[in-house]
């Protein structure tokens, strides 16, 4: 492979100066699951309170970023 072959010869310090190969980010959703929920009752419980959930016009997301370069940490970004 020849991206192998270009990089099998760098050390620690070579890979310490790389960002963008140690980085990842995380989406997730704030205030309620994503998507329908299902919820099954016996008859006579549709609107007990133990049997709902709340409802919102739009649910907020998050992404959040960060990385790694040697052994330092770089910033979480929101």
């Amino acid at each position: 492979m020849p991206w192998a072959d270009t990089y099998q010869v760098w050390g620690l310090e070579d890979w310490s100066k790389v960002i963008r190969v140690w980085t990842d980010e995380c989406g997730f959703n704030v205030g309620g699951a994503p998507g329908r929920v299902w919820v099954t009752t016996k008859i006579g419980q549709e609107f007990d309170e133990s049997c709902l959930l709340p409802k919102f016009k739009k649910q907020e997301a998050i992404i959040v970023w960060a990385c790694f370069v040697g052994r330092c940490k770089g910033p979480l970004i929101i």
